[in-house]
């Protein structure tokens, strides 16, 4: 889901993609956190978390 594949022309529509799209963040960058300690955590990359999922799924 991005910002540049939707196609909805209503208000409420466009509302509800970009609460989609930023809930997806959200959850991603709490399940990239999950496991890693506080004070280990670096800066958070949208990038870094689907290049992980890429090689990972790859193997």
């Amino acid at each position: 889901m991005s910002f540049n594949n939707c196609q909805a022309r209503s208000e409420s529509k466009l509302h509800f993609h970009v609460n989609a799209s930023l809930t997806t963040v959200s959850l991603a960058k709490a399940l990239h956190y999950l496991n890693i300690p506080k004070e280990e955590r670096d800066s958070f990359s949208m990038t870094d978390v689907k290049v992980q999922y890429i090689h990972f799924k790859g193997h």
